[in-house]
């Protein structure tokens, strides 16, 4: 495991986060949402907090190039962990 980064160490902002993660996203063909304090923005009601809130629709399949596209030497991710994050059974977006 990487070790945790400081503010001043991280390589991006919020919004270039969502709009990595979101462009991933949209390559894998993951259905998604925003929420939280950007998604209020959107709506002008300013909430300021430093994390981007997201709610993606992934399967088993997408695990792979999940972790392809946030490599450990720059985010934390856990297989274990995403693994322990998929629905045990069908559900709908």
């Amino acid at each position: 495991m990487s070790p945790a980064r400081s503010r001043e160490e991280c390589l991006m902002d919020s919004y270039e986060l969502l709009r990595y993660a979101a462009g991933q996203l949209q390559r894998m063909g993951v259905p998604y949402l925003v929420t939280g304090s950007m998604a209020t923005i959107t709506y002008g009601e300013a909430r300021f907090t430093n994390d981007v809130d997201i709610v993606a629709d992934f399967k088993l399949t997408h695990v792979d190039a999940l972790l392809a596209a946030f490599p450990e030497s720059d985010y934390y991710r856990s297989r274990t962990a995403i693994g322990l994050g998929l629905p045990r059974q069908k559900t709908r977006f």
